[in-house]
C-alpha cells in the first residue's frame, strides 16, 4: 500500500511540475500587472465612432449609459449611437430618442444572441450608406467616464485596430459574488492583458467596452462573431489574422456584476460553453503553421496554451484528492493505521490549494487597490471567499460540457441597491 501511495504522490507532483512549466511564462504577466501603464499618445485627429448598444428590455438602466455618452469629452458630431431593441413597445426606444440617439428594432428574432443582434444592426448601417472609422460595442448596464472615446481614439490612432478598456464594478453594495466576479476581470486585464500589451502580444477581449476598426467589419460584410462568447471569438479571430489588439487601462467602463448565485452560475456556464465553441471553431486554424515563422507567433502560442496549465492543475488535484479520500476510507474501515498518510495528503492539498488561491487574491487586491476601492471588511471577505468562487468553475464547467442546451440568456440588470456615481469622473 505504501508503494501505491508513493506512486500516486509521484504522478501528482509530476503533473504539478508540468503545469507549472506551462504556466511559468505568465508569471511575467502577473509581475507586469504591478507596473504603471503609460497612456497612448494623444491623437491628432478625432475619428468617427459608431456606438452599438444591445439593449433588449433595458429601460431601467439604459439612461445612465446614454447620459455618460452625452457627457463625453469628444466632438459629438464624431459619434453616432445605435440602441438595439426587439420590440416597438420597449420603453428603451423612448429613452433613446430623448437623448437624440438612434433606436434600432430587430426584425429577425429567430436568431438569438448578442452577436446576431449586432450583425443585424450593422447590416442596417451598411444600407444607410453611413460610414465610420471605429465600431464600439457597449452593454446597456455600462457607464462611461468622460475620456472613454478619446482614449479609444488615441489607441486606434497609435496603430491598434482592436482594443478593450478596463472593466470596473458598478455595484456598490459589496455583494460577495459581485466583488469576486470583479476580480475575475481584474485577473484577465491586469494580470494578463496588461502584460500582453506591454510585451506586444494580443489580448483576450472580455465583456463589452471594446472597439474594432470599421473597415474590418466592412471587409467581413457584417459582424460574424456569434458564439456564446463573441468577445473571446473576436480575440482568437484577430490573433489568427494578425490584427493588433490592445488593452487600454487609461480608461474604463463600469459594469454591473451578478449578485445572485443563479445569475452567476448561468453567466459562467455560458462563458465556459462559449470558450469551447470558439476552440472547436478556430482550433485547427489557430494551430496551423505554428512551427513556421509568423508575424503573430507568440500570441498564437499564448492562445493555444490557453487554459491547459489550469486544466492540468485541476485534474491532478481532483484525481489526487479522490485517490487519497478513497484510500483513507478503505484503510480506516480495515483498521489499518496507515490511513493517516493519505488523510494527511488529502487535508494538506486542500489547505495548500486554498492558501495559493488566497495569495493570488491578495496580489489582485494589491495590484487593483486604486480601481477596486474595497474597504478592509470587503477585502477581508473577498480574501476568504474568492478561492471558493474560483473553485465553482469546476462544477460549472462540468455543467457546460454535459448540457447541450446552454444558450444565450439575458442577465437581468438594475438589481443593484446602489450604484457608483462616476459620470463626473475623467
Amino acid at each position: 500500500m505504501l508503494n501505491i501511495i508513493s506512486i500516486a504522490n509521484s504522478i501528482f507532483f509530476a503533473l504539478i511540475v508540468i503545469a507549472t512549466i506551462f504556466f511559468s511564462y505568465r508569471l511575467k504577466y502577473i509581475a507586469l500587472g504591478f507596473k504603471k501603464f503609460k497612456a497612448f499618445p494623444k491623437a491628432r485627429t478625432q475619428k468617427k465612432f459608431c456606438v452599438i448598444i444591445p439593449a433588449r428590455n433595458e429601460s431601467n438602466v439604459i439612461g445612465r449609459l446614454l447620459k455618460s455618452l452625452k457627457e463625453q469629452d469628444y466632438n459629438h458630431e464624431k459619434f453616432d449611437v445605435y440602441v438595439i431593441v426587439e420590440s416597438a413597445d420597449d420603453k428603451t426606444i423612448e429613452i433613446t430618442q430623448s437623448f437624440g440617439y438612434i433606436p434600432f428594432i430587430r426584425k429577425d428574432l429567430s436568431k438569438i444572441g448578442k452577436g446576431y443582434a449586432i450583425d443585424e444592426c450593422v447590416q442596417e448601417i451598411f444600407k444607410s450608406k453611413k460610414d465610420y472609422d471605429i465600431l464600439t460595442i457597449m452593454d446597456a448596464d455600462n457607464i462611461l467616464p468622460k475620456n472613454f472615446l478619446n482614449e479609444f481614439n488615441n489607441a486606434y490612432s497609435y496603430g491598434f485596430l482592436v482594443g478593450n478598456a478596463y472593466r470596473r464594478q458598478l455595484n456598490a453594495e459589496g455583494n460577495w459574488l459581485a466583488d469576486c466576479s470583479t476580480l475575475t476581470f481584474s485577473g484577465i486585464n491586469t494580470f494578463q492583458n496588461k502584460g500582453r500589451t506591454i510585451e506586444g502580444r494580443n489580448i483576450i477581449m472580455s465583456g463589452s467596452g471594446l472597439y474594432i476598426d470599421f473597415n474590418i467589419i466592412k471587409e467581413l460584410q457584417g459582424w460574424p462573431f456569434t458564439t456564446l462568447t463573441e468577445d473571446y471569438e473576436l480575440s482568437v479571430w484577430c490573433t489568427i489574422h494578425n490584427i493588433r489588439t490592445a488593452y487600454i487601462p487609461s480608461t474604463y467602463y463600469y459594469d454591473e456584476q451578478p449578485t445572485s448565485f443563479s445569475q452567476s452560475r448561468k453567466q459562467r456556464v455560458r462563458w465556459i460553453k462559449g470558450f469551447f465553441q470558439v476552440r472547436k471553431k478556430y482550433g485547427k486554424e489557430l494551430k496551423k503553421d505554428m512551427l513556421n515563422s509568423h508575424a503573430n507567433l507568440e500570441s498564437r502560442w499564448d492562445l493555444t496554451i490557453g487554459i491547459i496549465p489550469n486544466l492540468i492543475y485541476i485534474v491532478a488535484i481532483i484525481l489526487f484528492e479522490i485517490f487519497n479520500l478513497v484510500t483513507t476510507i478503505y484503510l480506516a474501515t480495515n483498521h489499518n493505521p496507515l490511513y493517516i498518510i493519505p488523510l494527511k495528503n488529502f487535508v494538506s492539498v486542500l489547505i495548500i490549494t486554498y492558501l495559493i488561491l488566497q495569495i493570488y487574491t491578495l496580489f489582485q487586491l494589491r495590484a487593483e487597490k486604486e480601481h477596486l476601492n474595497f474597504n478592509f471588511k470587503t477585502s477581508f471577505k473577498v480574501m476568504l471567499l474568492n478561492p471558493f468562487y474560483i473553485c465553482l468553475y469546476i462544477p460549472f464547467a462540468i455543467e457546460a460540457m454535459t448540457n447541450k442546451n446552454v444558450s444565450w440568456v439575458p442577465i437581468k440588470h438594475g438589481e443593484a441597491k446602489t450604484v457608483k456615481s462616476i459620470t463626473s469622473e475623467k
